[in-house]
């Protein structure tokens, strides 16, 4: 499937597992000679394990977005923090501002009979 590449070509191709027909349908070929800024973060790896399945369709999920598979973990783990902090602070913000009363103290409740009137 992969014979009428070039070698700059298949160089550029995201890798599934050494096999590129799985990534083929997905993704166009291209040589990238866009920049890349580097930033100095101190990033920690960590195994994971995973079923095959998950595996392959998170592989196959990063080459369509043309990034790795730690990168597309690690942007899907980031927002995941971020939706529970905001979470987190709309549940504080929340309880924060203390009971309130439905009605007015004063007033009564009303009678069953004024309630069921048609």
């Amino acid at each position: 499937m992969s014979a009428g590449l070039t070698p700059e070509m298949r160089a550029a191709w995201p890798r599934v597992s050494g096999r590129m027909d799985l990534v083929l349908p997905f993704v166009k070929p291209a040589i990238d000679t866009n920049f890349v800024q580097h930033y100095n973060h101190v990033m920690k790896n960590v195994t994971i394990t995973m079923e095959d399945e998950v595996a392959l369709w998170a592989k196959i999920e990063a080459a369509k977005r043309d990034t790795s598979l730690s990168r597309l973990l690690g942007e899907t783990l980031k927002a995941q923090m971020e939706s529970e902090k905001r979470i987190d602070h709309a549940e504080a913000r929340f309880f924060s501002r203390g009971p309130r009363s439905l009605k007015d103290p004063s007033s009564g409740y009303p009678d069953r009979e004024s309630l069921y009137e048609r």
